[in-house]
This record gives structure tokens, sequence and C-alpha cells, in this order.
């Protein structure tokens, strides 16, 4: 099977310091496409065909975050505030929707907002785990990565962080969460496709090793993951024993059933015509009533 994006994205390869702009042109699988698989393969259609999502409160927040994180240097330069504009969360007002139509390169964010980061950057300081998966040791940020799979589909990834070691890299993605509760982080695992992203992400690694000897052989997933409301917090979440087995799982069927799309400009929706899927409550949501003793 030979499955190419009628507009090729470069070559595989490593690439350091492309603007998160262009990233996006590169027409390749990523992870954002591959989560929405599971709500059926005609979401994933609708997804290619107007591929960015449009700016949410929490979003223009998340994007702040990840810069003030990862390009202190260009952090001030990369922001508008909305002098003003109390909200910190909910819809986007009018003003703020037009400000970001105005100023397209910049991330546009409210003045309650800019004034919550410093909050968030203290916590991520003060945990010493954090600290130092973000700024000690030898590493590339926002290092995007180029490869081909088995399936023969171009695949992409731009990893927040890959910090380099002896025996293995750690992978981190920093990740602004709401509700950093167990439950609460483990939903959003699910729900925004961050069980996909891990094997995704992982393989990328993988694909740049072969490539470029400054990453090992292996590597080890982390989020770096910080409370966005107060009290603000930060820490390092790694995924469990289980996490770890399901998700490769999931992850190639998501790039089977995609591949098979692709090539046969077939795109079903939730359940095939004539069939139905069967509902579950998973372990995170029976835990909630178990006191985590769930199924």
């Amino acid at each position: 099977m030979s499955v190419r994006y009628p507009n090729p994205p470069p070559e595989p390869g490593v690439y350091e310091d492309v603007p998160e702009d262009e990233y996006h042109k590169w027409e390749a699988v990523n992870y954002s496409t591959l989560s929405r698989v599971s709500d059926g393969l005609k979401q994933v259609k609708r997804y290619l065909d107007t591929p960015r999502d449009p700016p949410t409160c929490a979003t223009q927040l998340g994007n702040a975050l990840h810069v003030a994180i990862l390009q202190p240097d260009r952090y001030e330069a990369e922001l508008f505030v909305l002098e003003g504009v109390r909200t910190a969360s909910g819809r986007l007002t009018k003003k703020w929707k037009d400000a970001i139509d105005e100023h397209p390169n910049l991330i546009v964010i409210s003045e309650a907002q800019y004034e919550m980061l410093p909050g968030m950057l203290a916590a991520v300081n003060a945990d010493p785990l954090t600290r130092a998966a973000l700024y000690s040791g030898e590493g590339l940020n926002e290092v995007s990565i180029v490869w081909d799979n088995s399936l023969g589909l171009r695949c992409k990834a731009r990893l927040d962080r890959v910090k380099f070691g002896e025996q293995f890299d750690l992978v981190i993605d920093a990740k602004g969460c709401r509700d950093t509760s167990d439950h609460g982080f483990t939903k959003a695992c699910i729900d925004w496709g961050y069980v996909i992203q891990m094997p995704h992400y992982l393989r990328a690694h993988q694909a740049a090793a072969e490539m470029d000897d400054r990453f090992a052989k292996d590597a080890v997933f982390q989020w770096a993951l910080v409370r966005t409301t107060p009290a603000f917090d930060a820490g390092i979440n790694e995924p469990d024993e289980a996490f770890c087995q399901v998700a490769p799982i999931v992850y190639g069927e998501a790039l089977r059933r995609f591949a098979r799309a692709w090539a046969t400009d077939k795109w079903p929706g939730m359940v095939e015509p004539g069939s139905k899927r069967m509902v579950s409550l998973f372990g995170w949501y029976m835990a909630r009533f178990t006191d985590g003793d769930a199924l």
C-alpha cells in the first residue's frame, strides 16, 4: 500500500527552528488527525478539509503558557494582551475574536490570563522534577520530525522537548490543564487524544534516532502538567504500565483505519452502515464511585 497526500510535506528528517505556522502547513499525518478516528472517519475527513480548530479561551492561554515555558526569549514578543478584558475562561468575546483576526501571528490573551501566567511559571519552577525536565541538561525544544511509517503514510510530530540522556531520552510534552486530578487528567487523555499522542511521539523519537545520532535509541514519555486555575500547580506525570500497553494498540488501529480510508476515499461515520456499537463504562469513570478500585 502506498498512501500519500497530494501535496507532499518535507522529506523525512529532523527539523529545528521551524515556525509553528509553517509546521502546520506540512500535509502529513499527526496525532491530532488520528485522535479523531475514534469519533468516526467522517470527522477525520472534516478535520482534513478544515484542519485548524477555531481558537478558544483555553487554547489561547495554553499557547501562551507553552511559549512562556519552552521559548521564554520569545514570550513577550509573541503575545498581544487585551487590556481591560477580565475574562479568563469560557467563550471568546467579539473584541477578542476581532483581535485574533487583526493579529494572526500573535497569541491574543486577556489581561486576566496574562496576570495568571507568572503563577503558573512559579509552579513549574517550584517542582524540582518539572524544572529539571524542562530546563536542565542538553536537548531540543519544539523539534519537528517527519518520517514514513510501515503503512506508507508520511507522518509528522512536533515534540515540545527532547531531553538527551546516555541510556534513554525523555520526550516531554508540556500540558496546561484545568483539572489536574487523577480522574480529570485521565479523562483528558481520552477526550483530547493523548492516548494517541504518546505512542505517536515515541514513534517520532524512534524515527529521529534512526536519522540523527544525537537521539538515544530508547525514550520515556512524560507530561509536564501545569494546572491553569488557582491554586497553580505543576508536576511530572508518566503513563503507567497499563497505559503503555493499551496506547500502542489504540494508536495502531487508528493508523490502520486512517490508511484504509485514505486509500479508498471512504470515510464512514461512527458506525459502519447497517451495524451498531456497544457502549461500556471505562475504568476511569467507574473509579469515581469505587474509591479508585475500578473493575
